[in-house]
C-alpha cells in the first residue's frame, strides 16, 4: 500500500473539518410525562477550528429579544468515527446557558455517518438522551435549507 505524503496530517484534517455550530428555534410542549420538540436551526452559523466552535452570544439575547424561543443548540463533531456524543466542554456550556436562559434544552450533535444524537440538559447537567422521529431540511428561511429535527424526551 502506498500513499502520497502531502504534508502535516493535522493541518490536512484542520483544513478539510472545522466544527459548526447553530442555535436552535422552536418549541418544546411538555404532555403529561412527555416533552415533544420541533426545532429548526436559525439564520445563524458559526464556524470555529477542529474539536472547537465559538459563537457570538449576542446574536443568540437578539433571537430571545425579538421573540424566538431558543430550544438548544446544534453542531458537529466531524472527528468522530462512531455516534455521536457529547463532550465535557459541551456539558458545561450546555449548563451555563440553561442557567443563562432559565430553562432545559437540547444539544443537537451530528458527525459525517451517523444520525444525529438529541441530548437534554439543565443547570445541573445531562438529563437525558431524547428520541429524534424525524429530521431533514426546512426551506422557508433566507438562507434556502436549515435543519429541521422532531422528537420527544
Amino acid at each position: 500500500m502506498s500513499f502520497k505524503k502531502q504534508g502535516d496530517p493535522k493541518e490536512i484534517i484542520s483544513m478539510e473539518k472545522v466544527e459548526v455550530c447553530a442555535p436552535l428555534i422552536g418549541q418544546i410542549v411538555p404532555v403529561a410525562k412527555i416533552h415533544y420538540f420541533i426545532a429548526i436551526e436559525a439564520d445563524i452559523d458559526f464556524e470555529g477550528k477542529p474539536f472547537e466552535v465559538d459563537f457570538n452570544y449576542k446574536d443568540i439575547y437578539n433571537l430571545e429579544d425579538t421573540g424566538y424561543a431558543i430550544v438548544g443548540f446544534w453542531h458537529t463533531h466531524p472527528f468522530e468515527e462512531h455516534a455521536p456524543s457529547y463532550s465535557s466542554t459541551d456539558e458545561q456550556t450546555m449548563k451555563s446557558w440553561c442557567t443563562t436562559l432559565g430553562r432545559d434544552l437540547l444539544c443537537i450533535i451530528s458527525n459525517s455517518k451517523d444520525f444525529p444524537e438529541v441530548f437534554v440538559f439543565n443547570r445541573q447537567g445531562f438529563v437525558s438522551k431524547a428520541s429524534l422521529w424525524k429530521w431533514g431540511w426546512s426551506c422557508d428561511t433566507e438562507k434556502g435549507l436549515n435543519r429541521l429535527f422532531v422528537g420527544s424526551f
